[in-house]
């Protein structure tokens, strides 16, 4: 994966307008799980609503189960709620609506909680959410502004028919992203931990022992720089594996952090599943799963895109919130646009990534993509405004 720095000198149709705002709100498919309505992990007494019509009681609120349920009260101050169990970063919901009649959800509010009494609208995204369009097409809706909450209840405020829904709550559990001083929490059901480690963490305070394998207190994102599966620049993600204790941990010295040494018996360690960093050279930057390489030279979309491919990579495909923000912050040197992937060359309106990689998640602008002044509007940048990230094409 590369990107280049969008320009359009000996662009052949320079009067032409080729720009189409578009505001992306993804969030990396590792935050994005199912947080345990859809698939039971979340049991029917964690499942509370206000009031039920008949059978169409709240553990029948399964995302993609064989009812729903409805509400028997005044829908627009009737609830449903799911307690998480525990704290949990909370992304977005799916919202479905009754399989055996035209009764579904067609606007929302969604309410969190960390204690189940006092609750908070949730209106970073406006004080309603758009719900279902039919019986049984599940409606993704992400939250701009991620949130941590242990409760989240869901109020429907206008309907087809009457209300009825059934939904799943997403996010990703409490361990993924931590602190620099953040170390290992391992249990007996628990011997593996994939987390996010912040950047700059080689200049907090920090301990670590060991080399390769770490004394199993070791603050975990200085292990992870000493190991070299994340730098210390950029962060990223790393997957601690639980090992036996060591009755010797060596000392040394690796990008930028020092280990200490020690001498005697401890009864838990841990490596990390990537040995070492998987980029071609010292001037990509590893990030989740890919690579990235930026380029200060500026180019036409198409020659951006040939210079990457020349590289085995392609431009820029971002598929997550996480990613736009790591972008946004590491990759961002200057405030110049940059080129993204996007495009709809193939087919006009039906927009994909030049990796062909599928466009899943989406946040359009209000009124784009709208092919402004009837210009044709083909390639997607991405531009950084007041502080903001938006994709322009």
């Amino acid at each position: 994966m590369c990107f280049a720095y969008a320009h359009t000198e000996e662009d052949p149709c320079p009067n032409v307008s080729k720009y189409l705002e578009i505001i992306y709100t993804c969030e990396q498919k590792v935050c994005l799980h199912g947080l345990g309505v859809e698939n039971g992990n979340i049991t029917d007494s964690q499942l509370s609503a206000s009031s039920s019509t008949g059978l169409f009681t709240p553990n029948k609120a399964r995302l993609n189960g064989n009812s729903c349920w409805m509400p028997s009260g005044n829908p627009m101050s009737s609830w449903i709620q799911a307690d998480l169990g525990q704290t949990r970063k909370v992304t977005g919901v799916v919202i479905q609506g009754c399989p055996g009649n035209d009764h579904w959800v067609t606007k929302f509010k969604l309410q969190h909680s960390m204690d189940g009494t006092t609750w908070t609208d949730y209106t970073a995204d406006g004080r309603f959410l758009p719900g279902s369009t039919d019986r049984n097409t599940p409606d993704t809706q992400l939250l701009g502004t991620p949130v941590s909450a242990k409760y989240v209840r869901i109020i429907p405020s206008e309907f087809n028919g009457e209300a009825g829904l059934r939904f799943d709550v997403l996010g990703c559990t409490p361990d993924y992203a931590i602190t620099c001083a953040s170390k290992p929490d391992f249990n007996f059901a628990n011997n593996q931990m994939t987390v996010h480690c912040p950047a700059a963490c080689a200049h907090a305070d920090y301990k670590v022992y060991g080399t390769s394998v770490y004394r199993g207190d070791s603050n975990i994102c200085a292990a992870a720089i000493h190991a070299g599966v994340i730098l210390n620049e950029l962060g990223g993600d790393c997957t601690l594996l639980k090992a036996e204790g060591q009755n010797l941990y060596y000392g040394t010295t690796r990008n930028g952090i020092t280990s200490k040494e020690f001498s005697g018996n401890y009864d838990v360690s841990y490596t990390f599943a990537d040995g070492e960093l998987r980029c071609p050279g010292s001037d990509w930057y590893e990030f989740g799963e890919y690579c990235y390489k930026p380029f200060e030279d500026k180019k036409t979309w198409h020659n951006a895109r040939h210079t990457c491919r020349s590289l085995g990579a392609d431009l820029v495909s971002i598929r997550s919130m996480t990613e736009q923000s790591w972008l946004e912050s590491y990759l961002y040197l200057e405030t110049s646009d940059v080129w993204t992937g996007l495009n709809d060359l193939v087919v006009s309106g039906m927009f994909t990534w030049s990796d062909e990689h599928i466009v899943t998640f989406t946040y359009w602008a209000p009124g784009e993509p709208n092919n402004h002044d009837g210009f044709s509007e083909d390639c997607v940048e991405m531009l950084q405004q007041v502080g903001k990230i938006s994709l322009t094409d």
